[in-house]
């Protein structure tokens, strides 16, 4: 299961069937809510990273950095929702 939506100027597969799928730099920033991070693109995009991703995040020295380099290079441990 999944759905296509847009992150940044790109089509991308929610359920992670695009795993080569980069996103291009700055396009992308975290948002930590509740203390847990989430990544948000420049269309409203939001991605909730799994719960072995949102741990990895919250153990970073950085967790802003951690989700938006997780988001980026891993998709599929995570969620997009719109």
């Amino acid at each position: 299961m999944g759905k296509w939506i847009t992150v940044g100027h790109e089509l991308v597969w929610a359920a992670g069937a695009d795993e080569d799928f980069v996103a291009p730099e700055g396009d992308l920033r975290a948002d930590e809510e509740n203390e847990q991070w989430s990544v948000v693109d420049p269309a409203g995009g939001r991605w909730w990273p799994d719960d072995e991703a949102g741990e990895e995040i919250a153990a970073a020295d950085d967790p802003a950095a951690a989700a938006v380099t997780i988001c980026r290079a891993t998709p599929m441990w995570g969620t997009w929702h719109t």
